[in-house]
């Protein structure tokens, strides 16, 4: 616990985009044992104008929290893995902050999670949308790099052990 009297999470939901986070995340929230954050995504570790508003504005995510009912306090969000401007600098925040945690990564075929990637981009008219599939990948690495699950993985596997992640 760093302020107040809400703890800080112990469990991180870290899957990959278009991997089902999301159906994952609506599930933990209906848990009984689980405080999940009220807002699924809560990218505080990744965005810049997040963490600038301080652990105590996290925490507020999980006022829910009820001593003696909840095991975990968890929130989930993919930009901690493809935090695309400096992901070491994001891990570096999470493993500051939350020093035992485990963390739950989500995958999919990695052909699939990229055509679930371009459909979504091309449904909301994202940047880059209106590029040809093959376009998309060649300017677009991100696409590509978020389907190497190892890499996304590892520095969480070096820091916490095999034994606090699960995929």
């Amino acid at each position: 616990m760093v302020s107040g009297s809400t703890p800080l999470p112990n469990l991180l939901l870290i899957g990959a985009a278009k991997c089902g986070t999301t159906s994952l995340c609506k599930m933990l929230q209906s848990h009984p044992e689980i405080c999940f954050s009220k807002q699924k995504e809560v990218p505080f570790f990744a965005l810049e104008e997040l963490w600038e508003q301080g652990i105590t504005y996290y925490q507020s995510f999980f006022s829910h929290y009820q001593p003696g009912i909840h095991k975990y306090i968890g929130e989930g969000s993919p930009h901690y893995t493809r935090c695309y401007h400096d992901p070491e600098k994001c891990f570096r925040r999470i493993s500051s902050t939350l020093s035992h945690c485990k963390f739950l990564f989500m995958v999919r075929d990695p052909i699939q999670r990229i055509a679930s990637e371009i459909h979504h981009r091309k449904l909301m008219n994202q940047p880059g949308a209106e590029l040809s599939i093959k376009d998309m990948v060649m300017t677009q690495s991100f696409i590509i790099d978020d389907s190497r699950y190892f890499a996304r993985l590892r520095p969480y596997i070096d820091f916490y052990g095999l034994g606090n992640i699960h995929v």
